[in-house]
């Protein structure tokens, strides 16, 4: 399937022809396999990702955001302000049935039908369903792709409000037909420089993307396309749109590398430790064995640590 991103345009550049991809946001990507748009509950979102291991929670962000809704207000209905979480569709159809059922109506039992998936995103934009008893209709939980700051500090607020005030609109995509290269689209948080991703973060999610069986890049062998389309993945602007996905590419690559830099980033301090540009300088002297092995033993250490502190 090619990817609609990949369609370019002629443009023009100090008299030299030159090509212009056109782009478009991980949203749009993702609409195909959008499922609704609806209210969820708090305790029904999961910040545990599926494909790779979320970012390291920043609580002093969460105060700021925490102190923010209740001095000024909480945007949770703004759609620049919709978390992205993912479930199955059969989770979805439970909730839809359920509440088509214990209303007695024949339409949309959840509000309006015009925030459904089928519909791909309607402008402007319509009321979100409701679907604050999803708890009573299955137990499966929604993983929060992108937004997980926004949830702890809601949570924060809200606490001790009300259960049916204890809620967030959240885009609904399908978990099993999202394609990895657009989920980690999703995931990627560079919208906020404060919190920008790491290294380490950016390296647990393409070794994710790359394993994952149906993953579009596992069979690709030109470095051009892989670095371009890892560029756009991960949001990146200027020389980290190609500097940054080549060195992971390079790392990657390199089978004692690639294994090694997972096991360092699975744990805390080596994921916010990890830096690309250094690995790969260290992988250009070619004394793997002598730089893996003086590594290992901070591994080894950094494991310890993790296993005292008990990090999910």
């Amino acid at each position: 399937m090619t990817n609609p991103s990949n369609r370019a345009v002629r443009g023009s550049d100090l008299g030299r022809d030159i090509v212009i991809e056109e782009l478009l946001s991980a949203r749009t990507l993702a609409s195909a396999h959008l499922l609704a748009v609806a209210k969820l509950p708090l305790d029904i979102l999961s910040t545990r990702w599926r494909e790779g291991k979320n970012r390291p929670v920043d609580e002093g962000h969460i105060n700021s955001l925490c102190k923010s809704f209740v001095n000024r207000g909480i945007g949770r209905q703004d759609e620049g302000n919709f978390m992205k979480v993912a479930c199955s569709a059969q989770a979805v159809t439970a909730i839809k049935a359920y509440l088509h059922q214990s209303r007695g109506q024949t339409g949309n039992a959840a509000g309006s039908s015009e925030y459904d998936g089928a519909n791909n995103r309607p402008y402007p934009t319509p009321e979100p369903l409701d679907f604050r008893a999803w708890a009573e209709a299955t137990n499966e939980l929604a993983e929060v792709l992108d937004g997980q700051h926004r949830l702890r500090a809601a949570q924060q607020a809200l606490g001790l409000s009300d259960k049916s005030n204890r809620w967030w609109v959240c885009e609904i995509y399908d978990k099993d037909t999202l394609p990895s290269e657009i989920r980690l689209q999703l995931c990627m948080n560079r919208q906020e420089l404060k919190l920008a991703d790491r290294d380490g973060q950016i390296w647990t999610q393409l070794v994710s993307m790359f394993n994952s069986p149906e993953g579009v890049l596992r069979g690709e062998n030109n470095t051009r396309d892989i670095c371009k389309r890892l560029g756009a993945a991960l949001k990146l602007d200027g020389e980290n749109a190609t500097k940054l996905p080549n060195r992971m590419l390079i790392i990657l690559r390199n089978e004692q590398w690639n294994q090694f830099t997972t096991s360092w980033c699975k744990t805390a301090i080596g994921k916010e430790t990890f830096n690309a540009s250094k690995w790969v300088g260290m992988i250009a002297h070619r004394l793997d064995h002598f730089w893996i092995s003086r590594f290992q033993r901070v591994l080894d250490t950094l494991d310890a640590l993790d296993r005292e502190v008990d990090v999910p």
